[in-house]
């Protein structure tokens, strides 16, 4: 947008010509003038001098200082290490600009923060999305895992999964943590590119693939899909199983095998006002393939995180392939998902849901 095609600012530039070309007509003393109302007027005046520079100052930076860009160019000369530009996911927009001097984590300083959400237009009604992305330069020899590993412990008062995935390109790891609020799990995706830049995307509530969709910018591939190679337990005071990161929901059909090898717990409580129990359990190639029920028993509006519902060996954890992080349900509400895994190594496999609270709950086992 250019600042002299607004109206409002031409409207703006031509009354202040005017009142400079006609200021000597108002040069003579108005008698009719008090000196009180002329004090009240450069009260007045003082006032709302703040707010002109301010606006001045304001469209001055959006409409001129590097507006394309948001500062991109600009910060890129302020860093010493390679600053990668931004590609929002659909709908979404780089929402500041490439702001330098940013910490990264208590250790890590002169990092360079971009926030990414929706327009203004979008902004009217319901929550706001908000993304916010990191990026700092490290050594050659810095440890990502270790890293992560340290950022997970700190959150020793909430419950943390801690993924591993692994692209062509570049190894990453998702933080997600768990408050005592039942909408409120951020999500943190930590990675470092191929030339050393670590880079932190995260957010209060968008679900895991915009965060893999932002991860595209850093890559020179658009077909960025991470695999899950490993779980790691949370080093927190409170031990906990490995568990893993949702895949994209698989455009294909299943086709269930009946199986007796299915012993359901029943009805557990998975959280306080929340329930779920595994109806059935079935056989479909590689996969299983199970029926579960969420319920909400309590009074007011409830999310249920499928995403914490894992199925696990003896010695690995694998999550549904169905991508679905919040399952909303009213009071008194129930909800039933198909949902399948990946048969993994060393059955017999048990079906736990990850509580908020750092504990499990068992729904179903099933043996081969």
């Amino acid at each position: 947008m250019n600042l002299f095609l607004d109206p409002t600012a031409i409207f703006t530039i031509i009354v202040i010509f005017l009142a400079l070309k006609n200021r000597n007509a108002f040069s003579e003393d108005n008698p009719h003038v008090s000196t009180r109302q002329k004090i009240w007027l450069v009260i007045f005046a003082l006032i709302c001098l703040p707010v002109v520079i301010t606006s001045i100052y304001i469209a001055f930076n959006a409409y001129y200082l590097n507006h394309t860009d948001y500062w991109y160019k600009k910060a890129v000369s302020m860093v010493n290490f390679h600053l990668y530009e931004i590609k929002p996911p659909t709908g979404l927009v780089i929402d500041s600009i490439y702001k330098t001097g940013e910490k990264f984590s208590p250790e890590l300083d002169g990092a360079v923060q971009t926030v990414i959400s929706a327009p203004l237009r979008g902004q009217v009604s319901g929550s706001i999305p908000l993304i916010i992305v990191r990026q700092v330069g490290v050594s050659s020899d810095f440890d990502l895992k270790t890293f992560v590993d340290k950022v997970a412990s700190a959150s020793s008062s909430r419950s943390v999964l801690l993924v591993s995935l692994v692209s062509s390109e570049s190894n990453a790891f998702l933080v997600q943590t768990t408050t005592n609020s039942s909408s409120f799990h951020p999500l943190f995706l930590y990675l470092i590119t191929s030339d050393n830049t670590l880079v932190s995307i995260s957010t209060p509530d968008q679900p895991i693939e915009t965060l893999f969709e932002v991860a595209r910018s850093f890559f020179s591939t658009t077909s960025f899909s991470p695999t899950i190679v490993s779980s790691s337990p949370t080093p927190t005071p409170t031990p906990k199983t490995s568990a893993t990161i949702p895949q994209p929901i698989a455009s294909i059909v299943l086709t269930p095998t009946p199986s007796s090898k299915f012993v359901s717990s029943g009805t557990q409580t998975l959280e306080s006002g929340i329930t779920g129990v595994i109806t059935s359990a079935n056989v479909s190639g590689n996969k299983l393939v199970i029926n579960v029920t969420f319920t909400n028993t309590g009074s007011s509006q409830q999310n249920v995180m499928v995403i914490r519902l894992s199925m696990r060996s003896q010695t690995l954890g694998t999550p549904n392939n169905e991508n679905i992080t919040n399952l909303p349900l009213s009071p008194g509400q129930s909800k039933s998902l198909s949902l399948s895994y990946d048969q993994i190594s060393n059955p017999p496999y048990t079906w736990k849901y990850s509580t908020s609270s750092g504990g499990s709950v068992t729904l179903g086992t099933y043996t081969p």
